[in-house]
């Protein structure tokens, strides 16, 4: 079960902080997985990669890769952020860490079928 958590934080300015955050709570575990639970062991970087990919994806399909200077100033970064969406392992940014402010926050999906043997096949939908 997919949590998402909401919230917007007012600084009195020209634009408050809107906040995203997902719970990815298993039901049989009974406990909020982290990264680590989700992976097999040893796929960290793995999975980094493919996030890697994701983004790199997102640029070309937003027409922000033929800009250097974009580029240059919002590169990838890794968050902890991570959902286990239903077609997709779901990353999402807060709004001016990988992409201006007005871009909102950026999400970026990994089809399952990138992570094979990354994420623990008990974790993935399809194979629940």
């Amino acid at each position: 079960m997919i949590v998402e958590l909401s919230s917007y934080l007012d600084k009195g300015g020209d634009q408050g902080n809107p906040g995203r955050s997902f719970i990815n709570y298993s039901r049989t575990q009974h406990k909020a997985l982290t990264l680590q639970d989700m992976l097999v062991p040893g796929q960290e970087s793995t999975f980094w990669l493919a996030a890697q990919e994701a983004h790199r994806g997102w640029l070309i399909d937003a027409k922000l890769a033929q800009d250097p200077g974009f580029v240059k100033q919002w590169p990838f970064q890794t968050t902890d952020n991570i959902a286990l969406g239903q077609r997709a392992v779901l990353l999402k940014y807060d709004v001016s860490s990988i992409a201006p402010y007005a871009l909102g926050h950026i999400e970026l999906a990994i089809p399952y079928a990138r992570l094979n043997g990354v994420i623990k096949p008990e974790l993935v939908p399809a194979r629940r």
